[in-house]
């Protein structure tokens, strides 16, 4: 509370005999204001006259002057002066000059109040728009700026509107207004501050068109692609001071591809790399990776004179990241490589069109649209045996095609075609192993029954047990059938030979 009181008594006795009517200046950034000096005469050639200075939302008072003497502190004060009748001139006015400015004289102080009005611009995105800022600066006043109190005008004095124009609204003394470059095409643009019904000031931006030192290329992976650049030297014709740099994205450190009109070679694209005659720089065979931004400049200078902005399309079969269903249907997976991949693709730029032109969309016979996430769209292609089709992805912006990529595609040669006679193929060849094995199995028997007939090996003979033969005496059948088991004693002690009983039948014919 005490602060309080002595900030209040501090504000009286510095302002002591102030008028209550406040004077209000409107100017742009970069004009000179003239503050005029209210009093009639003044003795000691302005001695006797001092300029105080209070920023916006500040209770800090600057002292800017000794009688017709700038005081040499003050961060401006090459841009002040007092003239002879005692003004206070102000050149090249900036957003930091707004605000409340006290002349006094004899302990008789005059306010004057100086509004400040700019248009700033941001850099122009991907599809060629740009923001513009209007903003009006002032002392701490918060109505001074009413709805609707900033507007927008064209050349003829009209509101701005239409398709290349969006109004963003007005936020306190702050409107927006995001315009679309046109190539080759300058607009001229006006901000108006009204009050009351009148323009107290305005200011101009003039929107040129596309820079020629500005492009943006869309390619096809495989291509070989020319980056010009654009940059004239007049001291030399020679490619000898040309350096293209080669900032991946928007967020990474550069990459010096040329230096000095040559290729370094520690480049991991070296071999895919030259300069042509005119400094262009040619890029062999591209690929996804190759998307980007590319900057020419000239000699030892770290910026850039010159930019061209690489987008890649590429078309893919049965992409990792797909998951192919695995049922004979082929997938393809068409994508857009951007220069900077936090600039999003619209929904539906990326189209798919057949042999015949026509989009394919949503579910038919013989193929299904995935649909499109960001830059990157998917058909799959239903398997129909022996039909071969091409296929068409588009990348559109602003109702044109950017950019498209061809794929063939040959579905008699399909994974579910070959499965067949995979299956077939595998399965005889098990079945010929089969056959091999049981006929050396049965070989193998017989060459041991022989061996132990024939053979000089004294060995027990096992005693044979012979069971009846069962005869099956049908009254319509001529064939009888008996049974004979034989098996080996396990008592022999002259020959290993695995205890096994052989069981064989026997058959008869009866002759009539």
């Amino acid at each position: 509370m005490t602060l309080r009181l002595e900030l209040i008594i501090i504000l009286m006795c510095q302002f002591k005999g102030t008028s209550a009517q406040i004077e209000h200046l409107y100017n742009r950034v970069g004009e000179d204001v003239l503050l005029p000096f209210n009093v009639d005469g003044s003795s000691n050639q302005c001695s006797d006259v001092m300029w105080l200075y209070n920023r916006p939302k500040s209770n800090f008072t600057e002292q800017l002057n000794r009688g017709n003497q700038i005081k040499k502190p003050s961060a401006r004060a090459s841009r002040l002066s007092v003239s002879s009748n005692c003004s206070l001139l102000i050149r090249n006015i900036n957003d930091e000059d707004a605000g409340r400015y006290v002349q006094r004289v004899g302990g008789k102080d005059t306010l004057k109040h100086l509004h400040i009005l700019n248009i700033s611009s941001s850099p122009s995105d991907v599809y060629e728009r740009v923001n513009l800022t209007c903003s009006l600066r002032s002392y701490d006043d918060p109505g001074v700026c009413k709805q609707n109190s900033i507007i927008w005008v064209n050349e003829r004095g009209s509101q701005l509107s239409g398709e290349d124009v969006e109004s963003r609204g007005q936020t306190n003394c702050v409107s927006v207004l995001t315009v679309k470059r046109q190539s080759g095409n300058t607009k001229k643009i006006t901000c108006q501050f009204v009050k009351n019904g009148n323009v107290k000031t305005n200011a101009v931006f003039v929107l040129t068109g596309i820079s020629e030192k500005t492009e943006r290329l869309y390619e096809r992976v495989g291509d070989d692609v020319v980056l010009p650049c654009r940059v004239k030297s007049s001291s030399s014709s020679s490619c000898s001071i040309v350096n293209w740099l080669y900032p991946k994205d928007s967020r990474g450190a550069s990459i010096e591809e040329l230096f000095k009109g040559k290729v370094d070679q520690g480049s991991a694209r070296a071999s895919r790399l030259k300069m042509s005659s005119d400094c262009s720089l040619i890029i062999r065979n591209i690929t996804d990776e190759d998307a980007g931004q590319y900057n020419c400049s000239l000699g030892n200078w770290n910026g850039h004179d010159a930019s061209v902005f690489l987008n890649v399309l590429s078309i893919s079969k049965d992409s990792r990241e797909v998951n192919p269903r695995g049922n004979g249907d082929i997938t393809l997976q068409c994508s857009l490589n951007r220069y900077d991949k936090r600039i999003p693709c619209k929904e539906n730029s990326i189209i798919w069109r057949d042999e015949r032109g026509s989009h394919l969309t949503g579910e038919g016979v013989w193929f299904e649209f995935r649909g499109q996430t960001n830059c990157v769209s998917v058909l799959t292609v239903k398997h129909q045996s022996g039909n071969n089709k091409r296929f068409t992805c588009k990348f559109i912006e602003d109702n044109r095609v950017k950019i498209d990529a061809v794929y063939s595609l040959d579905l008699s040669e399909s994974p579910q075609s070959n499965t067949p006679i995979i299956i077939g193929a595998v399965v005889g060849v098990v079945l010929v192993l089969l056959v091999v094995v049981t006929v050396l199995l049965c070989r193998t028997k017989r060459a041991k029954i022989t061996r132990d007939q024939d053979g000089e090996t004294d060995f027990q003979k096992p005693t044979p047990h012979i069971r009846e033969p069962e005869i099956d005496l049908q009254t319509e059948s001529d064939l009888a059938y008996a049974t004979v088991i034989h098996s080996k004693s396990k008592s022999s002690s002259k020959i290993t030979i695995n205890s096994k009983e052989c069981e064989v039948t026997y058959s008869s014919i009866k002759m009539k």
